[in-house]
Formats: structure tokens, C-alpha cells, sequence
């Protein structure tokens, strides 16, 4: 997996300002592509949040993206089922950035590993 190519397709969201693409572990197959999504302005999120402010909330009623969604339009986009993300959360305020101004990989490693952990779908269904 190249996550590049991965965050080209999800950047092509109306909803998607930007995207960052890691690996997670995952007990069956050792790792998963998970995806951290900073939302366009407005943009309603039926899924998870991480990092700052991580609690799960879910949208309101109403046309809202949705992990659900996101896959569907990776798979629109062209890009091939093993490559879309199993594992997909919002992040509030941003995707974390370092001291050079580039996304902070290792942060958003933590802060999806942290929203995969509050999660309560069995780990066997991702």
C-alpha cells in the first residue's frame, strides 16, 4: 500500500480537506490502513474522532459523511479494496502537523490507534 495514493483518492472528497494514511496492527492480518480525516467546514462526520477532543460523537441527521461512505467513494475513485481504508476517524481541528509543518505520522498513528481502541466493534469484524 502506498498511502499516497490512498490520500490522493480520499483528498478528491467534497467533504475531505486533507488526509493522512498509516498502518495499524490488525490480529488477523498484522496490519490495516486507517485513515485521519480533517473535514471542509460544515462538513457533518457519522464515525469517530481523534485526537484532540477524541470522544466518539456522532453527527446529526442529515447528509454526513461516514467510514461507511468513505470506503464507498475510494472504491469509486478506482482505487482496489485492499487499499481503502478498514478503519477510517475524523480529526478535530486538523491533522496534526510537526515542527516542520508536514503531518505528524507518528501522532496520527497514536490518535487513531487511540480512536480504534474506544471503538465497540469487535476486532474481528475490521
Amino acid at each position: 500500500m502506498h498511502a499516497s495514493e490512498v490520500e490522493a483518492a480520499l483528498q478528491t472528497h467534497p467533504f475531505v480537506t486533507a488526509a493522512a494514511v498509516v498502518a495499524l496492527p490488525h490480529e488477523r492480518w498484522g496490519e490495516q490502513v486507517a485513515a485521519l480525516l480533517a473535514l471542509a467546514p460544515g462538513a457533518a462526520w457519522a464515525g469517530a474522532w481523534a485526537g484532540r477532543g477524541g470522544a466518539a460523537a456522532a453527527a446529526s441527521a442529515g447528509a454526513a459523511l461516514s467510514p461507511e461512505g468513505v470506503r464507498a467513494h475510494c472504491a469509486a475513485a478506482g482505487l482496489a479494496g485492499f487499499k481503502a481504508p478498514r478503519f477510517v476517524a475524523a480529526a478535530r481541528g486538523g491533522l496534526p502537523l510537526g515542527a516542520t509543518g508536514k503531518v505528524d505520522r507518528a501522532a496520527v498513528r497514536a490518535a487513531l490507534a487511540g480512536a480504534l481502541a474506544r471503538q465497540e466493534v469487535p476486532r474481528s469484524r475490521l
